[in-house]
């Protein structure tokens, strides 16, 4: 028999390892590459400035007043300046009259003067009114409903700006006014319905005033949900290979949760009575005088009846 003989570990193996540096996986790029990324970004900066000249024309001229500029200018600052403030003055001018009612009759050539005085576009003078009826309807609501009075000047500014519900309801101006007219109806007891509906699925009851509607309302409940929690004691059998019977007894006990959940989507409408929701799956009518609170979000509200369990 043969044995061999253990060497000693060397010191140099006992000591820790030295770092090693992990390869490095960048590699550089090459020339060609490098030329076919400044060639895409070149492209694409070319295009850009093509498109500002399809749309401004060549540098080198004033788009306000026509002068000389710089090699890659198109405009001077004094000229930006002045048709900014112009367009600002249009603004305001449109937001004091729809508030006023004040110099409704010479609104037009006001802002035709101010257009002019700062290089507007004539074509711009109705978004600068309806620029005016947003300021003075959002100025409006955001300390009061929109009064009789108010409503008044705000649709004789309509009258002389030309302004139809469609160009109003592009920015859902029209709503928010129509809105805030209710809350005012509301509030004065002087309720009248400022909507057409037609056919609804509803049942309401005699005198009812529809006062507003949502036709893609999401609802939602609180549910109440049950589980067991718990364990089991005892032990277990093996019958053959594989398989076992558990001698033993479950003991737990109930434990409830609750949660928001999702039932339905319809239409909701409001009445000086009554709330009325009819969706595929749920449909019901709350009485106002059976609300016992209402918190409102900024996208709904969550109520509670007046039940024996309210939820």
């Amino acid at each position: 028999m043969v044995q061999a003989t253990p060497q000693p570990a060397s010191s140099a193996a006992l000591d820790s390892p030295e770092p090693v540096e992990p390869p490095n996986q960048s590699q550089p790029i090459s020339a060609q590459n490098a030329l076919a990324m400044v060639g895409g970004l070149a492209t694409v900066l070319l295009a850009a400035f093509l498109a500002v000249v399809i749309r401004r024309g060549l540098p080198g001229k004033c788009a306000f007043c026509g002068g000389k500029t710089g090699p890659f200018s198109w405009q001077h600052d004094e000229c930006a300046e002045k048709n900014r403030a112009a367009w600002t003055n249009m603004v305001s001018a449109a937001t004091e009259a729809a508030r006023s009612g004040s110099g409704l009759d010479s609104l037009r050539e006001t802002l035709s003067n101010l257009a002019l005085g700062g290089k507007v576009p004539l074509d711009r003078i109705k978004e600068a009114e309806v620029g005016g009826f947003e300021a003075a309807v959002t100025a409006i609501l955001d300390s009061s409903a929109i009064s009789p009075t108010q409503e008044s000047q705000l649709v004789s500014f309509m009258k002389a700006a030309d302004l139809t519900q469609q160009d109003l309801d592009a920015r859902g101006l029209w709503s928010r006014m129509v809105k805030g007219c209710v809350l005012s109806d509301v509030a004065s007891g002087n309720l009248r319905s400022r909507v057409s509906a037609g056919t609804l699925p509803f049942n309401s009851q005699k005198g009812e005033i529809l006062l507003w509607i949502f036709p893609t309302c999401r609802y939602a409940a609180e549910k109440a949900h049950r589980s067991y929690v718990g364990g089991s004691s005892g032990v277990s059998v093996r019958i053959m290979r594989g398989v076992y019977y558990r001698v033993g007894a479950f003991k737990g006990h109930p434990v409830e949760t609750t949660s928001l959940d999702e039932v339905d989507t319809g239409i909701l409408a409001i009445t000086q009575k009554n709330l009325y929701f009819a969706g595929p799956h749920a449909t019901f009518r709350i009485a106002i005088a059976k609300i016992v609170s209402l918190v409102p979000y900024s996208d709904g509200f969550t109520l509670f009846r007046d039940r024996a369990n309210a939820k």
